[in-house]
């Protein structure tokens, strides 16, 4: 700031989910100006983990439009939001209509989709998966129709945001 009169106050909180896994220090600085020429300032607030906490999300990402009669690649990818490693089971569920093909080790195919355990996804690790969804030709699928899609990761024991555990996604089929 170029004129050293002004004055700022700054402040944080923890987010209300985050709250028992962590303790906050002094958590406001009041009238803090900086000195003409004196750069940089540094505010320092203090945050402590108390307990490490559980958080795993999943989701589809896909490479382009399904085409009657074509394959097309889809990933997998998912995360360790929390502060523990974490292990557990993806489970993916496909379009009645569709089939699927993956060269992974570790993935187990099912009836309605597959299958695929994980072990020690570290903190803040994200790691993922390609497959291919073969569609089949007109007229056993149509131009327009719609082919949903979900994905589902078996969350570690006191996992604190359930929301982000599943994704479904839909396309529309090309031509």
């Amino acid at each position: 700031d170029s004129n050293p009169s002004n004055s700022y106050d700054f402040s944080y909180e923890v987010h209300p989910e985050y709250a028992a896994y962590f303790t906050a220090g002094a958590v406001s600085h009041s009238d803090i100006s900086i000195a003409t020429g004196s750069g940089t300032q540094t505010l320092y607030f203090p945050i402590t983990q108390i307990q490490g906490y559980n958080d795993v999300t999943v989701s589809i990402v896909t490479t382009g439009q399904p085409t009657a009669g074509f394959s097309h690649a889809n990933k997998i990818v998912y995360k360790n939001l929390g502060t523990a490693a974490a292990s557990g089971t993806i489970t993916y569920s496909k379009d009645p209509s569709v089939t699927v093909a993956s060269n992974v080790v570790g993935l187990t195919s099912t009836p309605d989709g597959f299958t695929y355990s994980f072990i020690n996804l570290a903190p803040f690790e994200t790691r993922s998966f390609n497959f291919t969804i073969n569609v089949p030709s007109i007229p056993v699928v149509n131009i327009d129709d719609v082919f949903t899609s979900s994905v589902s990761i078996a969350a570690p024991a006191d996992v604190i945001n359930m929301e982000n555990n599943s994704f479904v996604n839909s396309q529309i089929v090309g031509a």
